[in-house]
């Protein structure tokens, strides 16, 4: 229920939300107390003692400088289903989920604006360390 949730929400944002060419990317905790079971019947429940709320739900989210709307979500579901995501297999881990992000919230030229004169933007993606590696940066 809660992957359909996020597609449906990374959907609605594509096609509702004009990204400007500034975005920064980060990681974010959903916390979670299973209440009858001990992970609640979530099989990519993570825990990260370095949070405020370490146990739940963690998501890698871009969120545009300019307006402060979060654009994009992807939830981690532990080791190997990331590691066979898209773009993991070639770039590694880090690298794909910023190349996902900036390829989800990246403004598509449009031919029904009259100003659209056939150049991309440059894009920008701002992230922390977990995000910084050569592979992300080429």
């Amino acid at each position: 229920m809660i992957s359909s949730g996020i597609d449906g929400f990374n959907k609605n944002c594509s096609r509702t939300v004009a990204p400007s060419n500034e975005k920064v990317i980060d990681e974010t905790m959903s916390a979670f107390r299973p209440q009858t079971r001990k992970y609640g019947d979530l099989p990519f429940l993570s825990y990260i003692a370095r949070k405020p709320e370490p146990l739940g739900m963690e998501m890698k989210v871009v969120a545009d400088c300019k307006t402060g709307i979060m654009l994009w979500m992807e939830l981690q579901r532990g080791k190997l289903p990331m590691r066979s995501a898209q773009f993991a297999v070639r770039h590694g881990v880090t690298a794909s989920v910023a190349m996902r992000g900036c390829k989800a919230t990246t403004l598509q030229p449009s031919t029904n604006l009259p100003i659209n004169i056939g150049l991309e933007p440059k894009q920008f993606l701002y992230g922390d360390s977990w995000f910084s590696s050569v592979e992300t940066t080429i």
